[in-house]
Order: structure tokens, then C-alpha cells, then sequence
């Protein structure tokens, strides 16, 4: 997903994109790591747009949302768990979901917006298909009778979310499995 700081003057993708095309310095982009899905989606926000960012990779998701509370980067592009608490505390303004349908949850999580009002970076503008990212998933010698690895893509499952925790190892079932 795409986020900005909750008191920027950007509410969506469109003032986003112009405010960072018009930036002097480029904006700074966070996301985790350094040539891996973040950075990947930044380079496609690049193309598609036009506007220029300076992305800093940082050791996790919690720390680009750190980052990005400070306002010490204009955006991050976190997965939903990572940026879920400083939303819920109206510290961060989610912008679009890089994938080609809304998220299907439309409970409230914030006083005003569920994960279902966030819209698609497609129909915010962002018009190419965002391509797909592969992930590996591990076992070792102690899951025999398991596949020892697999690959699966970045197009997860419309399925509930499964028993995945926050940062405060609080059940997460408005969680979303999406980037």
C-alpha cells in the first residue's frame, strides 16, 4: 500500500504524485530493504508517474512507519500490518492498495475508513498492472512431511486472514494479505 503522513496536505494518490513531481529535493520514500518489493513498487510508481523519489530502505516495516509518523519520509510503502497501529492512531493516511481490487474487509478500522475504502493505485490513476512479486516459504528438517520450500506470488488469496499478529502479539483479524 501507499501511505503518507496524516497531516501532509495530500488526501490522495493525484495531489500525492503532483506534490512529489514539484518537489525540490525529490520526497524520501521508505520501505524495507533495498531492491526487494518496496523499492520495486517505488521504481513503478517512478515509471508510471513521472515524479522522482529518493527511497531509503529501512531494517523493517515498523521502522519505515516510524520514519514516516516523524515525517522524516514523505511515504512509505508498507504492507497493511505494518502501518495498521499509526493508522488507527489517524498518524498516517493510507492512499491506494497496489493491487487490481479493493481490499474486501469493510469493517472499520479507523473511526472512518475500513480497508475497503481504500482505493485501488489503479483507480487513483496508476494505470499498469503492478507486477507480481515472489516469495518464498521455508521449512526445515523438522516439517518431513511438508514441501521444504515453496514459491508463491504476490496476487494473495481472498481469503480471511489467518492467525497473523501485530507487533503487540494482539490477534489481527483485520488484517489483510495484501502489499
Amino acid at each position: 500500500m501507499l501511505w503518507n503522513n496524516a497531516s501532509q496536505p495530500q488526501k490522495n494518490v493525484k495531489e500525492f504524485i503532483a506534490a512529489a513531481k514539484g518537489a525540490t529535493p525529490p520526497f524520501k520514500m521508505g520501505g524495507t530493504g533495498s531492491k526487494r518489493e518496496d523499492h520495486v513498487l517505488t521504481a513503478f510508481v517512478e515509471k508510471n508517474t513521472g515524479a522522482k523519489f529518493a527511497y531509503l530502505p529501512y531494517t523493517s516495516g515498523g521502522e519505515a512507519a516510524t520514519q514516516l509518523v516523524g515525517n522524516h519520509t514523505a511515504s512509505n510503502v508498507n504492507n497493511p500490518s505494518e502501518n495498521l497501529e499509526v493508522w488507527r492512531a489517524n498518524q498516517v493516511r493510507a492512499l491506494c492498495v497496489f493491487d487490481k481490487e479493493r481490499i474486501e474487509y469493510k469493517v472499520k478500522v479507523t473511526p472512518s475508513q475500513s480497508w475497503n475504502d481504500v482505493p485501488t493505485c489503479k483507480e487513483e490513476g496508476l494505470e499498469r498492472a503492478v507486477p507480481d512479486v515472489a516469495r518464498d516459504v521455508s521449512a526445515g528438517k523438522v516439517t518431513p512431511t511438508r514441501p521444504r520450500s515453496t514459491s508463491i506470488c504476490s496476487r494473495r488469496s481472498r481469503r480471511p486472514p489467518n492467525s497473523r499478529t501485530t507487533s503487540r502479539s494482539r490477534p489481527s483479524a483485520d488484517l489483510p494479505h495484501r502489499a
